[in-house]
């Protein structure tokens, strides 16, 4: 499967494993443990969301590239701003389920922007220990591979909205993957 990802996942994954390697982690790595120099060619691409105490998603890092199609100033806002409550409660999912094993999760979505940009991305999450001394980590990291070419954000693009997910595959991190079909 690792072969069939586009680069930037593969080496994305490449680096997230090597890290949990180099620390004798099965769990997830800590943010800060993420080799962010290897990871240079990745970073526009990338993003780090955190669960907050209230429960929402929380974009605390977005790459140039991602944020040049979601439009400037998600950083510290809620992911439920940018993708709805619909996609806050996929994503939400998501976390419960590839968390505590961890294990990593591969989807597919056609997006679609106010401006009637539409664009597939093919994204790998990853789970994230975000603070020190947590049990099971409370954010994840992605990385994003459009599959298509990328129109240019104009101003007026105001609000993603919406993803419409197309596949959804587990990732094993060498602790298996839930039973329970991600997206249900």
């Amino acid at each position: 499967m690792i072969n069939e990802l586009p680069h930037n996942l593969r080496l994305f994954l490449t680096c997230y494993q090597d890290t949990r390697k180099k620390l004798g982690l099965t769990g997830a790595p800590r943010q800060k443990d993420l080799p962010l120099r290897e990871m240079a060619p990745i970073l526009p691409e990338f993003d780090i969301v955190e669960r907050s105490p209230e429960g929402d998603l929380v974009y605390r890092l977005i790459g140039t590239e991602v944020e040049k199609r979601f439009g400037p100033g998600y950083t510290k806002r809620p992911f439920r701003e940018l993708g709805g409550k619909g996609n806050q409660t996929l994503a939400l999912q998501g976390l419960e389920l590839i968390a505590p094993l961890p294990c990593g999760v591969l989807w597919t979505s056609a997006n679609r922007f106010k401006s009637g940009i539409e664009l597939n991305v093919a994204i790998l999450s990853l789970p994230l220990i975000i603070q020190d001394g947590e049990a099971v980590p409370s954010g994840f990291a992605s990385c994003h591979a459009p599959l298509d070419a990328v129109p240019p954000f104009r101003e007026d693009d105001d609000v993603f909205v919406y993803f419409k997910p197309l596949e959804f595959q587990y990732v094993d991190l060498g602790n298996g993957v839930p039973e329970v079909p991600f997206g249900t």
